[in-house]
Order: structure tokens, then C-alpha cells, then sequence
């Protein structure tokens, strides 16, 4: 079995969520997730990024995958498992767009979850990495 590793878990509204926020983690994320092509666009974004951050989404076994940079916080991915629920989905379509996201995000999310249903039948772990405290 695949394995991603993240910072920290947590479930909200039915969707279980992953998240990768130390650059270390990100860094081992990134070429098990993306192809080396994508992986090199990434890190070049990273190493020069627009000063408005940027975002992007694709998909890796259950989860759709979000990748976000802002320059106050650095590079984050998000890896949502909706656990193959429509109703998980749809609820989740509400929340981003009650959070203000673009009609063009949501909509890819929703897109790379249907396709993770139609078509996965993969699964990965998430190992924890926690944060130290200190």
C-alpha cells in the first residue's frame, strides 16, 4: 500500500482530512503524489513564487490532493478523503462555497472526486509526522 505523510489528521462534516504543513513533509509528498514533470513545476513555483501565493489540485488514490502556497505560511498540501459519499461531497460542494471559493475550484474538486469514485480502487496511508512542540 501507498503511503502519504502529514501533519496532522482530522474529520469534519463526514470528509477525513490529512494535512501536510512542515516544508520537510511537503517535500516527501511531492514525488509520491505528482509526476516528475508536475514535481519540478511545483518546486520551481515554490522557489519563485507569485507574490499572491497559488493552488492547484489533482487526485492520488482516495484523496483529492490540494496544494496551496501563501507567502505568510509557505507551501501546505490537503489530502480529503470523502470516502466515496455523495452526500459527504455535495455537503462539502456547500461548505466551500459558503467559505468563499472560487465557483472554478470547487467545481475540481468535485470533478477529481468523481473521478476517484468511478475509477480507484487504490488506497493509501496517511503516516503522522506530528509537529514538535518545541
Amino acid at each position: 500500500m501507498k503511503q502519504l505523510f502529514v501533519n496532522h489528521t482530522y474529520e469534519q462534516d463526514g470528509v477525513f482530512f490529512g494535512v501536510a504543513a512542515l516544508d520537510s513533509t511537503v517535500e516527501k509528498n511531492i514525488p509520491i503524489v505528482f509526476s516528475a514533470e508536475m514535481a519540478k513545476a511545483i518546486h520551481q513555483l515554490n522557489n519563485n513564487p507569485p507574490p499572491d501565493g497559488f493552488h492547484t489540485f489533482d487526485k492520488f488514490c482516495q484523496f483529492v490532493v490540494y496544494v496551496t502556497y501563501t507567502p505568510e505560511l509557505g507551501m501546505s498540501i490537503q489530502f480529503m478523503d470523502f470516502k466515496g459519499d455523495d452526500d459527504t461531497a455535495l455537503d462539502r460542494y456547500l461548505s466551500l462555497q459558503m467559505a468563499g471559493w472560487e465557483k472554478s475550484d470547487i467545481d475540481d474538486v468535485m470533478r477529481l472526486y468523481t473521478e476517484i469514485k468511478q475509477g480507484n480502487k487504490e488506497q493509501a496511508d496517511l503516516i503522522d509526522e506530528p509537529i514538535p512542540l518545541f
